[in-house]
């Protein structure tokens, strides 16, 4: 069966309200997501840049061909401004506008003046697939974290669209002048095909990010320290448990705690302390493996898990760590802070289950405290006495 134009422009039209309302009900839900706005705003720009062409009989002809299209087309920048907005990337506002000022004059002269289809076609194929690239090449290049294979999934989809729309175009051109939209053929009916399915698969893929991102920012709050976006309490017992439990070998925990931390909050104010505990969590994973876990337990307090990671070698990659911390500084105005850390030290059995990672750690605690008494700024080991 084939579809005449007028099906065509509608059924574009109806999939693209469904769209935008989609992305509405999603930008209630995400009002703090400018993008999603973005989106939304595009899609209702497709549907009532659609509409008229689809109700062509029932509106004047500069209103159907001239202003619907010019609406149409601005859909994909609202679009592409949303995606950049989401990337976090600075917007080119110079590079739209040389490509939207002309689209805009070419459509409105080819549907007004005089009465082109083929220039209409061709300023729509030219601007949208350019701006569907630009929106490929940022989702490609600057995923988000998390996120990349979401991101690379747009970026096929909008670079396919603009591949159907340049096609279209390129028809348009080898037709000529006499070219109807009846008379486009298969380029046509493709190219409405490939519209249609990537309509839904942005509005899915687009909510699907933002989604995402909403999810990461709570797990995020949830998992993670606020002050130095470290691991948290009870993110590093659940991922302590799992890495202690799945390896052959011994792991090692340790607990490492800031010394005369009081004296510096008492001296210089919390906002500097909490200016130290940044520096000392950076200056500690940095020192760290890639497999080790780091957390901050409170105060001044970290803990690390070093798996598969036997005492003798825990020692070295705490000295290492230790000595980090007291030849890194803090600058304050005119004074620098240096600041130093008692470390303890307590095993864990590979896959011994009779040993709570509770115990462990109050073991580590412990050694920790006798590191202190042994002077600070020195290493302690469990049944073993402190050393510098």
């Amino acid at each position: 069966m084939r579809l005449d134009a007028v099906t065509l422009y509608f059924c574009a039209t109806i999939v693209a309200a469904c769209c935008a309302l989609a992305m509405f009900h999603g930008w209630r839900v995400h009002r703090n997501e400018p993008a999603v706005r973005y989106w939304m705003i595009g899609f209702v720009c497709s549907a009532l840049g659609t509409l008229p062409i689809a109700l062509g009989s029932f509106f004047p002809i500069w209103l159907a061909r001239g202003i619907g299209n010019t609406v149409a087309v601005a859909s994909c920048a609202f679009l592409y401004v949303g995606t950049v907005l989401f990337l976090e990337r600075p917007l080119r506002w110079r590079l739209l506008a040389a490509i939207y000022v002309p689209a805009f004059v070419a459509n409105l002269y080819g549907a007004v003046v005089i009465d082109s289809l083929v220039l209409r076609v061709a300023s729509y194929a030219v601007a949208s697939s350019a701006t569907c690239l630009l929106m490929a090449a940022a989702l490609w290049r600057h995923p988000p974290p998390g996120q990349g294979s979401l991101a690379r999934f747009l970026a096929v989809c909008w670079t396919t669209y603009a591949g159907t729309a340049l096609l279209r175009g390129a028809a348009a051109l080898q037709a000529g002048q006499t070219v109807t939209l009846q008379t486009l053929g298969p380029a046509q009916a493709f190219f409405f095909s490939v519209l249609l399915a990537i309509m839904i698969l942005t509005t899915v893929g687009h909510l699907l990010l933002a989604g995402q991102r909403l999810q990461l920012r709570l797990d995020a709050l949830a998992n993670r320290d606020e002050l130095t976006g470290l691991l948290n309490r009870r993110a590093f017992q659940a991922l302590a448990v799992e890495a202690a439990a799945g390896g052959k070998a011994a792991s090692t925990l340790m607990v490492v705690d800031i010394d005369h931390f009081k004296t510096i909050n008492d001296r210089y104010g919390h906002l500097v302390g909490d200016l130290v505990l940044r520096s000392a969590a950076a200056t500690l994973q940095d020192g760290l493996r890639k497999a080790d876990i780091l957390a901050r337990a409170g105060g001044e307090e970290f803990w690390v898990l070093a798996p598969q990671t036997a005492q003798a070698e825990a020692l070295g990659l705490a000295e290492r760590l230790r000595r980090a911390v007291e030849g890194a500084a803090v600058s304050i105005g005119s004074e620098t802070i240096h600041i130093t850390v008692s470390i303890g030290l307590s095993s864990i059995a590979a896959q011994d289950e009779a040993r709570d990672l509770r115990e462990a750690l109050a073991e580590a605690d412990a050694a920790m405290y006798a590191a202190k008494a042994g002077g600070r700024n020195r290493i302690s080991v469990v049944g073993v006495p402190a050393a510098a």
